[in-house]
């Protein structure tokens, strides 16, 4: 392969997904809690250099119908959970095996065996010598084929391509050069560009060509089909900060949706998962499509910044509308979003945020509840607060957080959906409140909230459980330009009564046993392995 930087055209300009046999083997043909299911292998690559024999399975509670979602998991789950929902929904779903490892799988050999999972892992976003070497760039093709085959069985079939996470690396590029495609979902992608801090010249030389041939904003400008992109405020990948910068990238932005998960991090909520199913029966249902972004205006005046949020109500009536604002912090991973919520108006709703003496920016954006479900965001804008804006005094304050407060925390589970019933307020048997999570672990960032927080002495807790438990509390704290993980690790007696518990910041260790010392620095809480606790009345004492 020739050494040189690969335009998404030069790329794929050699590539035709249906020039060659399919050679389709069947495997099983069985039924599963009334579905029919087909395994089967088919020929994704065949040249002289080698052959991906490709394992898939189809899901096929309605074989003549012309939905078809192709579904393609995170990179490296084996998991068929999300597959085996959506076709229990109705829908056909059909999955290929990228991982090619344990028992029957797909099949990679000769020069295209770095696409087994246990090579590929190490070097995803390889492009050394060309993109050409990348698994990402492989696995593209096989799902396009995969397509071709999917069509051939079912002529009327108008597919839909999700990728889940990191998979979304391949929806953008099968929805630039696929145009069989019916639409496509990236499903809490990875945003725009791979970070290049602290890179040698050969791994910067790779990123360049990554970016140039393989990014999703390298195929944004090239997509031919309806997208929708589904994020979280809060990913890692800054997604939602860039989401306005990839939705002026594409073609016509009305090909393309948003939709926005409030204060989560890698997952979407259930909100959100049934808007996103909202905007595949608009699809395939000749529906009206989603609701229009709001539009969020602001004005500056003597009582602080006030903003305009003006729904979409064409089609649908909004039921509600909330404005989520934070200050001074760069990072959007570690963003605390603070929120007002009132009844939508005919017009606009208008909302005011006070300015503190220390705040420097403001990063806020508007979100509208419809009366069928769905949820739409606005795209985020943010703010420079300069010295002439009207200025509010605060007082610090001790108190981390209660349930009178603005529920800042929220759970996070390893699924790429969390219900919305797994978090939330619950009570004791005398109905006495707390926060509380049914799986995984509570997490907020409000203790990087420095305009309104002045901690010092020891961290209390009260918290209500009838069984013996130990738990872990684990504070991010940013210092000296990196983020350290420190862990405390309670233990409660199971009572019928509220207890508390009271943390030092030297009961905090990271993972060479040092202390946390201070209290300086932190970005994140999160309570691990407490299921079921009820938490109330945060602070320091």
């Amino acid at each position: 392969m020739e050494a040189r930087f690969l335009t998404p055209v030069q790329l794929w300009q050699d590539f035709d997904p249906t020039k060659q046999p399919l050679d389709v083997n069947y495997v099983s043909n069985e039924t599963v809690d009334g579905i029919a299911v087909k395994t089967l292998f088919y020929n994704a690559i065949a040249d002289e250099g080698g052959k991906v024999r490709a394992l898939a399975r189809l899901y096929l509670p309605d074989p003549k119908g012309k939905k078809m979602i192709v579904y393609v998991s995170d990179f490296g789950d084996p998991s068929l959970d999300a597959v085996k929902e959506i076709a229990q929904m109705g829908y056909n779903v059909g999955v290929v095996d990228l991982i090619g490892e344990g028992g029957v799988c797909t099949e990679y050999s000769g020069d295209y065996e770095y696409g087994r999972w246990s090579r590929a892992q190490h070097g995803l976003h390889n492009c050394l010598p060309s993109a050409q070497a990348s698994p990402v760039f492989l696995w593209t093709r096989m799902i396009s084929r995969f397509v071709t085959l999917v069509m051939d069985l079912f002529p009327k079939v108008k597919p839909i391509v999700i990728g889940a996470r990191q998979a979304n690396e391949i929806v953008w590029p099968l929805c630039a050069m696929d145009d069989r495609l019916y639409g496509g979902v990236s499903l809490l992608g990875w945003g725009m560009t791979v970070h290049k801090e602290h890179l040698s010249l050969e791994e910067d030389e790779n990123v360049h060509k990554w970016e140039i041939a393989l990014s999703p904003s390298a195929y944004a400008m090239y997509t031919v089909c309806p997208m929708l992109i589904v994020t979280s405020t809060n990913h890692e990948s800054h997604a939602f900060d860039n989401l306005d910068k990839l939705m002026t990238l594409l073609p016509e932005a009305s090909m393309c949706a948003t939709v926005v998960s409030n204060r989560l991090h890698s997952q979407m909520s259930g909100t959100s998962y049934h808007t996103l199913w909202r905007w595949i029966e608009g699809r395939y249902f000749a529906r009206k499509e989603l609701p229009q972004n709001p539009e969020l205006t602001y004005t500056v005046g003597e009582e602080g910044i006030q903003f305009a949020v003006t729904p979409d109500q064409s089609d649908k009536k909004a039921s509600s509308v909330s404005l989520f604002f934070t200050y001074d912090e760069k990072d959007p991973e570690y963003r605390s979003w603070q929120s007002q919520s009132a009844r939508a108006e005919e017009e606009s709703t208008l909302f005011t945020v006070d300015i503190a003496e220390c705040d420097k920016e403001l990063v806020a954006y508007a979100c509208v509840r419809y009366r069928d479900g769905v949820e739409i965001a606005s795209t985020p804008i943010t703010i420079a607060l300069t010295p002439d804006m009207p200025r509010k005094r605060l007082t610090p304050t001790k108190l981390l957080f209660d349930t009178s407060m603005d529920i800042t925390f929220f759970a996070e589970t390893t699924g790429v959906t969390i219900p919305d019933d797994v978090f939330g307020v619950g009570h004791d048997p005398e109905g006495i409140q707390g926060i509380v999570t049914k799986e995984g672990k509570l997490i907020s960032y409000c203790v990087g909230e420095k305009r309104r927080l002045l901690p010092s002495g020891s961290l209390q807790i009260w918290a209500y459980t009838t069984s013996t438990r130990e738990f872990e509390v684990k504070m991010t704290v940013y210092r000296e330009g990196e983020y350290r993980v420190y862990t405390a690790h309670p233990y409660l007696e199971g009572r019928k009564e509220w207890q508390r518990f009271v943390l030092d910041a030297d009961d905090f260790r990271d993972e060479d046993r040092l202390s946390m010392e201070d209290w300086s620095g932190m970005k994140k809480i999160e309570f691990d392995h407490a299921e079921g606790i009820l938490f109330n009345n945060m602070l320091w004492v």
